[in-house]
């Protein structure tokens, strides 16, 4: 025999253990007298449902949207003229001290402002950051039937404080 193994404070160990074990149910503890009730427990023992929290009496603030001036961020086509089917690059210039956020789905304007594609797609809404003193690009395709003609790049960047940045840039389209 292991002279080493102390069988009766082992035993007690596990006959504790096991009776602990044997005490956790589904019911719970009865309230001890004068206390308060448990939070989320209903008179009678049951379980009182989880109350949402109260709506807002005002929509979320949002932020009116930034010159790009102000932030001195710069937005540039490359390459130009752009043939229809081609990719262009824009870039995108930080001058300022704000960190900028954006996706990559800019949207190519007519002139007057209207979508040359309608159907939107889908974009991942931040999916690049540039720093101060960085410069950062996203792409766009021309669309294979896009006339010839004067048309606008059209992206919203994000500063650090939430701000959104409008960023505007004309380009041409060849034949």
């Amino acid at each position: 025999m292991n002279r080493n193994f102390a069988p009766i404070p082992a035993l007690v160990f596990i006959v504790s253990a096991l009776l602990g074990l044997a005490g956790c149910g589904d019911d719970p503890a009865p309230p001890i007298a004068g206390s308060p009730p448990n939070p989320g427990s209903a008179p009678g023992g049951g379980v009182e449902p989880i109350k949402p929290p109260p709506k807002p009496s005002s929509p979320p603030h949002q932020l009116a949207p930034g010159d790009p001036e102000d932030y001195k961020v710069d937005f540039e086509v490359l390459d130009q003229p752009i043939a229809p089917g081609d990719t262009l690059h824009a870039k995108i210039t930080n001058s300022g001290d704000s960190t900028l956020t954006y996706g990559v789905c800019p949207q190519i304007q007519t002139e007057d402002g209207q979508p040359l594609i309608a159907e939107p797609t889908a974009c991942i809404e931040i999916a690049a950051i540039t720093g101060p003193g960085e410069s950062g690009s996203v792409d766009a395709t021309v669309p294979e039937d896009a006339a010839p003609g004067t048309y606008l790049l059209v992206h919203q960047v994000n500063a650090e404080d939430g701000t959104p940045i409008d960023l505007r840039a004309e380009f041409e389209i060849g034949d």
